[in-house]
């Protein structure tokens, strides 16, 4: 299993932390939290998702199609700008 641990912004809106994904690529997982949480809430964060997979950036190893193994680690940050 894959432990996902879910941005600290949306714990209360999503009603969890983290929980355990048999997702075996990011896009699946992303797919899932869709799924899983609705994909209005989803859809309105997406964009500003950061994915981390062991600590390592999911846009520097292979974007949506990165392999996701047992034992993974999946960080998801959500990043906004402002001014």
């Amino acid at each position: 299993m894959i432990t996902v641990k879910l941005p600290s912004l949306l714990h209360k809106e999503l009603g969890e932390e983290e929980y355990t994904s048999k997702a075996r690529t990011v896009g699946e997982l992303l797919e899932e939290l869709a799924n899983r949480y609705g994909s209005e809430i989803i859809s309105r964060y997406q964009r500003h998702f950061a994915v981390f997979v062991n600590g390592r950036d999911s846009r520097e190893l292979k974007g949506e199609k990165t392999k996701l193994r047992k034992g993974d680690t999946v960080q998801i940050y959500l990043v906004i700008a402002g001014g």
